[in-house]
């Protein structure tokens, strides 16, 4: 009797596999749903920076009438080539972080991607006919309460030489391609002369491959905001983040009316 008492008292070797695996499985939910909340945090707390980063260009062009360049030897100072128009050396490239006086990195560790009007880096940025013109740094603000887009001329030329110049933001809904034949339905950003791309948690491999040339291995939609045309696309809303390939890119965006707001705010003259 003492005997079947121990035997009744103990555990036989399937119950306790079937009570490892079960613990198993609730650590791995618990584990994944932290994983989730700690990368859902990351993501709002970058949406915040990003809004920073918004914040300071509008500051900058108050300042100084006029936008940066893009930073291409990644030293945080923007890069123009000289007289006679001092025009952008680029017009993609790192965030000119010492300019604007922010932080120069995303929540994950990666820099800022910078992009801006096509025609910024040709004659174009002196003349106030030209969207590119925001970027003018001769005698500033090259620009003026005339530049596209007003009233009925959006500055945005379909068909036209890089269409104006001007980049376009693709909406979450965009479905299979954010290019030319996107509806504009799905298109959230019309008449853009700036965009800043955070490249999400994966973004240092993104970055990585954008300057070996190598952006082919990367999502459609990771190639889209590296491929050097004027189409961006905004990652949908926060919901697999914890996947490190998950197309996560977070995008903020300033338009030429965005500009001219800032400057009448700031009472500048235009």
């Amino acid at each position: 009797m003492r005997d079947s008492g121990r035997q009744q008292l103990g555990f036989s070797l399937l119950e306790v596999t079937i009570a490892l695996v079960i613990f198993g499985f609730i650590f791995y939910v618990v584990s994944l749903s932290i994983n989730v909340f700690n990368d859902s945090d990351t993501y709002a707390k970058n949406k915040s920076a990003l809004d920073v980063v918004q914040k300071s260009l509008y500051t900058y062009v108050q300042v100084n009438n006029y936008l940066p360049c893009p930073d291409i030897n990644w030293d945080g100072v923007e890069d123009r080539n000289g007289a006679p128009n001092f025009v952008c050396a680029a017009t993609q490239g790192g965030l000119p972080y010492i300019n604007l006086g922010v932080n120069p990195q995303d929540a994950w560790g990666s820099e800022y991607f910078y992009a801006i009007n096509f025609n910024a880096n040709g004659a174009g940025i002196q003349n106030n006919a030209n969207a590119a013109s925001y970027f003018g740094s001769l005698n500033p603000p090259v620009f003026n309460l005339t530049t596209p887009p007003v009233g009925q001329d959006t500055g945005f030329v379909v068909g036209g030489p890089a269409e104006g110049g001007n980049l376009t933001v693709c909406a979450e809904t965009a479905g299979v391609a954010c290019n030319n034949a996107t509806n504009g339905a799905n298109i959230i950003g019309f008449t853009v002369v700036a965009v800043i791309v955070s490249l999400g948690k994966n973004g240092q491999n993104s970055w990585d491959r954008f300057r070996n040339g190598n952006i082919a291995v990367l999502t459609a939609q990771e190639q889209e905001n590296l491929d050097n045309d004027r189409f961006f696309w905004r990652a949908p809303k926060v919901s697999n983040v914890n996947n490190a390939n998950y197309f996560d890119d977070q995008i903020v965006w300033i338009t030429a009316y965005d500009i001219k707001h800032q400057m009448l705010k700031a009472r500048q003259a235009l």
